[in-house]
């Protein structure tokens, strides 16, 4: 189909974070109220809370949550809650444990913890609450028609070259080939998805004309994480936030467009940011192609030369690539680096995809994968036209399995 879809289910913990209730900065009141428990409290065993939360929608009494880091003089400590009931924007919840010490309940660093989801725990004979459920996402991607057509005249089709007696044809031939196919390629990088209408010069009909989304437009919607944020899907849980201008990635651990401009990073730093794809992985062996310009190619290189080795990959998951490449084992898993011919110029030059070949597909339209279609001139034209002809599409399912960097400026000790 022109428009094809397929369906990603993800496991995701259930969670949210604290919130202020009416008092600024305050997460905590006396049960049953709007008082707060103090500008500092001792959360305690059997005793509970009113606890605000920027989401509730998925909890549900007898639920029980872990509240972690709340601060406690100059450390942190985390404080299991049994869910009593279920407000509006809080919950009622029982302390299972009790702090060591006093937890700050009145400045912004009590706002904004991680609220975990652990289970529940039932009372003997009792009866079961409402059922979850969740369905998954439909991600879609259309087809795009790529045509590279050329021409030679009938006189120059007999007229032999130096260089090659038979006449220039396979050459005209192979050099179209390739720019047909380094379009595509390049799309698949790049090509952002939309549709739109367009007129058929010959007939005058309205018709379709179709733009694949490509690695990056995908990456880009992963980063939105929701239809509310503005994504084309919602990848992310509800209420997730829009990572597309943050730059801190080692906090923003969703981020998976990494823009240097141009910047150095710390060896640290360089490890951070490619231990973000191998968060979601489609291979048993844990390993990604990193397709990359000669300059990042090099970076690498210079500040881990006694780390990486030269490997020919053969395996199941790259049967019929069977080239050689760099390969670097990490503690999160393999990565094998690729300088790749399009990559030279200035715009990739010190750039890279990082891309989980298990969640990539090619889709044709059927009987419209590449080909050539012959002899297409006009019946009585002196002169011979070919064109290349490809309807297809990109599968890429679970973005967040690649990763983009993008001008890469060094990597520093």
């Amino acid at each position: 189909m022109p428009e094809f879809s397929w369906f990603e289910e993800r496991f995701t913990t259930k969670r949210t974070t604290t919130a202020a209730g009416s008092t600024a900065n305050t997460v905590f009141y006396n049960t049953g109220t709007t008082t707060t428990a103090g500008a500092t409290f001792t959360p305690t065993a059997g005793t509970t809370y009113r606890i605000y939360l920027t989401s509730v929608s998925e909890l549900q009494t007898d639920d029980i949550i872990v509240i972690h880091r709340l601060v406690m003089g100059s450390s942190t400590i985390e404080v299991q809650f049994r869910i009593v009931s279920v407000g509006a924007t809080f919950v009622e919840a029982m302390a299972i444990n009790t702090a060591p010490a006093a937890v700050t309940n009145n400045a912004s660093t009590g706002v904004g913890l991680q609220v975990v989801l652990a289970g529940s725990a039932f009372a003997e004979g009792s009866r079961s609450r409402s059922g979850r459920y969740k369905y998954p996402s439909q991600i879609t991607n259309y087809t795009q028609i790529f045509k590279t057509a050329f021409e030679m005249t009938r006189t120059s089709l007999k007229a032999p070259l130096i260089y090659d007696k038979s006449g220039d044809y396979k050459n005209q031939l192979r050099k179209n080939g390739i720019d047909h196919m380094a379009g595509i390629e390049w799309s698949l990088f790049f090509g952002n998805r939309r549709s739109e209408t367009a007129v058929d010069p010959d007939t005058g009909e309205t018709v379709s004309r179709r733009f694949m989304g490509g690695l990056l437009w995908y990456l880009k919607q992963w980063e939105k994480g929701t239809v509310n944020n503005g994504g084309a899907f919602d990848y992310r849980p509800s209420g997730s936030s829009d990572l597309t201008t943050e730059t801190d990635w080692a906090t923003y651990r969703d981020k998976r467009i990494i823009r240097l401009g141009g910047s150095a990073v710390s060896l640290d730093q360089f490890n951070e940011i490619e231990a973000l794809p191998f968060q979601k992985t489609n291979s048993n062996d844990f390993c990604k192609l990193c397709l990359a310009g000669p300059g990042y190619i090099q970076k690498i290189n210079s500040r881990l030369e006694k780390n990486v080795q030269v490997t020919q990959l053969r395996g199941e998951q790259y049967a019929g690539f069977d080239f050689k490449v760099t390969q670097r084992n990490g503690i999160n898993g393999e990565t094998y680096y690729k300088s790749h011919p399009l990559f030279n110029d200035v715009e990739m030059y010190n750039s890279a995809f990082y891309i989980d070949l298990g969640h990539l597909k090619f889709r044709p339209l059927s009987d419209s994968d590449t080909d050539i279609q012959q002899m297409i001139q006009l019946p009585d034209a002196d002169k011979r036209k070919d064109q290349y002809l490809t309807e297809a599409g990109f599968e890429i399912a679970f973005p967040e399995s690649c990763m983009f960097v993008d001008n890469l400026g060094g990597i520093t000790l």
